[in-house]
């Protein structure tokens, strides 16, 4: 028996199955439904959706249950995250971390998601959005980008003036 304390408190008991060798995650599914379905209620009720950020499971069966309760998209932090979510039929992705798409590679492969699924990109640059814009030049798809804006005296990198002419389509 593994004892754990609950956020209010209170201590949780349960047994591991005898067949659990090793160090492995233990999900307790009837907790994780109540929890997801809490939380989309909740946020329902208030008109509000939820973006879970994927980092936390990284499993696409618990991603799928999310999905199921009726949440408008995912966060993920990588390319490599959206292409994964992606390969399992996941459409509205928004990759939080700023992304650099500077790089041929990285640009292929930014594109390759682009076409496939719904994306929002976080920029932190005016270089940046320029790499973005170029990796998707041409696209019939939308890019969605969120400029992450730094909220203390510092000036935005070379924001000033800057546009990004909006993708036709």
């Amino acid at each position: 028996w593994l004892p754990l304390r609950g956020d209010r408190g209170f201590v949780v008991t349960f047994a591991l199955p005898p067949e659990l060798d090793g160090p492995a995650v233990v999900v307790d599914v009837d907790v994780l439904q109540r929890n997801i379905d809490f939380w989309a209620r909740r946020l329902s009720d208030r008109s509000v959706g939820i973006r879970p950020h994927t980092k936390t499971s990284k499993c696409a069966e618990i991603i799928e249950r999310q999905v199921k309760a009726g949440v408008v998209g995912l966060t993920v932090a990588t390319i490599g995250e959206a292409e994964t979510l992606a390969d399992h039929g996941f459409d509205d992705l928004f990759i939080a971390y700023p992304v650099w798409a500077g790089t041929p590679a990285r640009a292929r492969r930014l594109r390759a998601v682009h076409e496939r699924v719904d994306l929002t990109v976080g920029v932190e640059s005016a270089e940046a959005a320029r790499a973005l814009a170029d990796a998707v030049q041409g696209s019939s798809r939308a890019l969605g980008v969120v400029i992450e804006v730094d909220g203390t005296a510092h000036p935005l990198s070379g924001f000033d003036g800057f546009s990004v002419p909006a993708a036709s389509g």
